[in-house]
C-alpha cells in the first residue's frame, strides 16, 4: 500500500441511499449530501445500496484495516463483534468481582479496625479471648450470625 493510499480516508459516516444513490454525510436535507456512488434503481440496485449503507454505518468508528482482518469467509464480522463482545463482557465481569473483592476486604479491615484493642475483648477465667461480635470463646467458636466471622469468611474466599 502506498504512502498515498494510507493518508486517504473513507467518507464519513453516517451514509444514506436515496434510489440507488448512495450519499454521505446523510443528514435531514440530502441536497447537501456527496454522491459516494449509483448502485442504479432497478430492484438489485436498490437492494445492493440498502446493503452497503446498512453495512457501513454498521461499521462506524471500526479501522479499516480492522475489518479488512477478518476473513469474511471464514469468519462474518457478525461473528467477531459476537467473539469480542464475549470477551468483554467477561472482562468486565472480571472486573466487577475485583471490585466486589476489594469492597469485602474495605469491609474486613473497617469492622476489624473497629473491633481492634476495645473494651469489648475480654478473656474469661482460662484466658480465652472472646469475640467482640459474638461473645463467644475462641475454643467455643463462632455464634451463628456473627457479623465478624461472616467478613472473616468472605476475606478467606478472596485469597
Amino acid at each position: 500500500m502506498s504512502t498515498e493510499e494510507k493518508e486517504v480516508q473513507h467518507t464519513t459516516e453516517p451514509w444514506g441511499h436515496i434510489e440507488g444513490r448512495i450519499l454521505s454525510p446523510m443528514t435531514d436535507d440530502p441536497t447537501t449530501a456527496n454522491l459516494i456512488t449509483d448502485c442504479g434503481w432497478e430492484p438489485q440496485g436498490l437492494a445492493d445500496a440498502r446493503r452497503i449503507v446498512a453495512a457501513v454505518n454498521a461499521c462506524r468508528g471500526i479501522a479499516t484495516e480492522e475489518l479488512e482482518a477478518v476473513n469474511v469467509g471464514e469468519r462474518p464480522i457478525l461473528v467477531t463483534v459476537k467473539d469480542r463482545h464475549e470477551e468483554l463482557t467477561a472482562h468486565h465481569s472480571a472486573i466487577r468481582e475485583r471490585d466486589e473483592a476489594r469492597a469485602m476486604v474495605r469491609e474486613l479491615a473497617l469492622t476489624l479496625k473497629k473491633h481492634e484493642w476495645s473494651d469489648s475483648v475480654g478473656y474469661d477465667d482460662e484466658m480465652h479471648i472472646f469475640c467482640p461480635e459474638c461473645g463467644n470463646t475462641a475454643r467455643r467458636g463462632h455464634a451463628d450470625g456473627c457479623e465478624l466471622e461472616a467478613t472473616l469468611k468472605k476475606a478467606e474466599a478472596l485469597s
